[in-house]
């Protein structure tokens, strides 16, 4: 009876831990709030004005402030609810002004709304913890999954610091993964309908949506026959419940007309290939080369200047071809289509998942003006099957710390460079040691010899140079004072190289999980 007592006990401490880990994470969180804020923190304060105060015919043609809106619908109608209970905080936060305003009220309002809004990714991660097979034993594998992805260093530093709401974002999109993997096809194609319509940067995935989904629910499998059916019934469904979303979002906009105007602010057509701080991408590497052709080459005057201007704004290619919109589209479609043929062959939510961090860093890696925040829509899918296997584990540890290393940058003040740095590792011991243990359990239980730091040299030379570039990070300023560039050129390319090996090995992950889940 003692012994039964005891281990009820033990158990009931067990399921009490991550709910501890979750109020840890929110009182940090809630800590943060007097840190950095970007100007997306004027961003979305002036977004709160804008649908609060006009009427939807003017909300994508109002230009009193630079921070125009330019997410859709779903997303403005998000900060117009927002807004409600902003006016009872402080009314002139709702104000309408080219001048940004943050009255400490307005500071803690706008920074609770991410903490809160945050709990649309906790709550989907853990939905999709509860859907996985757990594996007896300690650590438990849910455990894991939840922690490393819901603490993500990555996150804190966007949202809870930088300002932003990504976490309420991928946490739709986990949502729909989770209907994925429970076999709700219907309710995961209409979440992820309504996740395009809160931001568009999602469309990338959406080839891979249409692939499974035309195949996994529209060609049921006819378990009689052994073969796949085109199903009528669904299709019509699926279609009709994508085209009600999209009616929703656009539908009272084409009613006052304002179709083209939201169009116009959601596909803006003079940003250039890269962003003034370069993402971690294919094109770091690219725009990195072309400047040491140029510097080995020595060029004119002119050039030079190009050189300086693609620093600090759009880059201007001077040796190697510019590269167009088109060029990335075809690209980065062409790096999709593999996988998409892999998931079209074998449509299985285990494969479905890999599929998804592959396709998202395919975007990544090749898109035009990818900002390097996107790097979250990677890193977090990509923690959801981080215990799958040693490799699945090796590939998002590394992935994880590249990533979130690349987006130290964006705190670029005094008070935040030792907080920024301590994020990133502790978050990456953090899950190194979470997913160590996992792995120990796992070849303990199956007598098999694995370990996470097969490949040891390899990753420890290329950590050792990502701490080496983080060094100079912070001695530039009193050795090269005259570089303000060098930083953000390192880590844009030094981490582009391990984003571009990141994506080499996702895709010998997806082929891994279609092997096994043929079997």
């Amino acid at each position: 009876m003692g012994g039964a007592a005891a281990d009820a006990d033990a158990w009931q401490c067990t399921r009490l831990v991550p709910w501890l880990v979750v109020l840890a994470l929110t009182c940090f969180k809630c800590l943060l709030m007097p840190s950095y804020r970007s100007t997306d923190f004027d961003v979305h304060r002036n977004w709160l004005a804008i649908t609060s105060s006009l009427p939807i015919s003017q909300w994508y043609t109002e230009s009193t402030s630079e921070w125009t809106l330019d997410y859709p619908p779903f997303f403005a109608w998000f900060e117009y609810v927002l807004a409600q209970f902003a006016g009872l905080v402080d009314p002139a936060m709702l104000v309408i002004s080219a001048e940004p305003y943050a009255s400490p009220l307005t500071i803690v309002f706008q920074r609770l709304s991410v903490v809160v809004t945050d709990f649309m990714l906790i709550v989907a991660v853990a939905l999709y913890c509860r859907s996985m097979e757990n594996d007896s034993g300690t650590p438990s594998n849910r455990f894991i999954v939840l922690v490393v992805t819901i603490t993500n260093a990555g996150l804190i530093i966007v949202d809870h610091i930088h300002f932003q709401y990504n976490g309420f974002l991928l946490g739709i999109l986990v949502l729909s993964v989770y209907f994925i993997v429970k076999g709700r096809d219907l309710a995961a194609g209409i979440t992820f309908a309504m996740l395009l319509n809160f931001k568009h940067i999602f469309a990338y995935v959406a080839p891979l949506y249409f692939v499974y989904l035309l195949r996994h629910y529209c060609f049921p499998l006819d378990r009689h026959a052994k073969r796949r059916r085109f199903s009528l019934q669904n299709f019509a469904s699926l279609g009709a419940s994508v085209i009600v979303v999209f009616g929703l979002s656009f539908g009272p906009f084409a009613v006052v007309q304002q179709i083209p105007s939201v169009l116009g602010r959601l596909f803006p057509v003079k940003r250039g290939l890269t962003h003034a701080y370069w993402a971690p991408n294919f094109w770091s590497l690219y725009n990195a080369l072309d400047r040491a052709l140029i510097f080995a080459l020595k060029p004119n005057a002119s050039g030079m200047q190009s050189v300086t201007r693609g620093l600090i704004g759009d880059i201007h290619h001077i040796v190697l071809p510019a590269v167009s919109p088109t060029t990335t589209v075809v690209l980065t479609v062409a790096s999709m289509v593999p996988a998409l043929i892999s998931v079209w062959r074998c449509p299985r939510p285990s494969v479905f998942v890999s599929a998804l961090c592959y396709v998202t860093l395919c975007s990544f890696v090749f898109g035009w003006h990818v900002h390097e925040k996107a790097v979250l829509m990677v890193t977090i899918p990509l923690g959801l099957i981080a215990t799958n296997s040693v490799d699945h584990a090796r590939t998002y540890t590394f992935l994880n710390l590249v990533g979130n290393v690349s987006l130290v940058p964006l705190l670029h003040e005094p008070l935040e460079a030792v907080v920024r740095v301590c994020l990133v590792f502790a978050h990456s011991a953090l899950a190194y040691q979470l997913l160590v243990a996992n792995v120990a359990h796992r070849a303990a239980r199956f007598r098999i010899d694995v370990s996470l730091t097969e490949w040891t040299l390899p990753y420890a030379v290329y950590v050792a140079g990502l701490l080496a570039v983080l060094v100079v990070t912070y001695v530039q300023p009193l050795v090269l004072p005259a570089m303000q560039f060098l930083p953000l050129m390192l880590i844009s390319v030094y981490c582009g190289i391990g984003v571009c090996f990141s994506l080499l090995q996702l895709f010998r992950l997806h082929l891994f999980d279609v092997r096994r889940s043929e079997k």
